[in-house]
């Protein structure tokens, strides 16, 4: 009976071509899905660029993983001993030359500097070149910036953290 055993070989190599291409289909399909990058998380130096208020600050100061102080309003501080962190009323204006300049309230103290963009951070030197701070864009649209501020350092055997979100609005429609 050779024509059932020819039929069963060009079976199973027909059946071993099925795998192969399955194969190999579905390692181009992983190869696509990782270098095709989600762009949606960059975010545009244009949408950054103009002047901005601290409208709502929310987030936490911890020693040792325990909540030292922590706050969620939309109220400037009264003073400067009220809450540290609190940046409602400070304003920003970030220019489209790369640079940037923070009044910082209740103490109109401002510090200027350039700043850059890589991914979704927001990242801002002091005058000096060094980076200063680094903020996560949560969001930007043309009336409203959202960023958020992690820290965490271990300093005389004591961990410090601080987290912040603060929503900022469009001053210069």
């Amino acid at each position: 009976m050779p024509g059932i055993k020819g039929n069963n070989q060009r079976f199973v190599e027909m059946k071993s071509g099925i795998k192969t291409i399955s194969w190999c289909l579905l390692l181009l399909m992983s190869l696509l899905f990782v270098a095709c990058r989600d762009d949606d998380d960059d975010i545009s130096r244009k949408d950054l660029i103009g002047e901005w208020q601290c409208i709502h600050s929310k987030g936490y100061w911890k020693e040792d993983g325990v909540i030292e102080e922590e706050w969620d309003t939309n109220q400037p501080p009264r003073n400067s001993y009220e809450n540290d962190y609190n940046m409602v009323g400070s304003s920003c204006i970030i220019y489209a030359d790369g640079t940037y300049r923070f009044v910082l309230a209740p103490y109109s103290s401002s510090w200027v500097g350039e700043w850059k963009v890589s991914g979704n951070t927001l990242i801002l030197l002091d005058d000096d070149g060094d980076v200063d701070e680094i903020y996560t864009v949560v969001s930007v649209n043309r009336n409203t910036l959202i960023l958020d501020y992690s820290y965490r350092e271990k300093d005389d055997g004591i961990w410090y953290e601080e987290y912040g979100r603060h929503t900022f609005s469009r001053t210069d429609n």
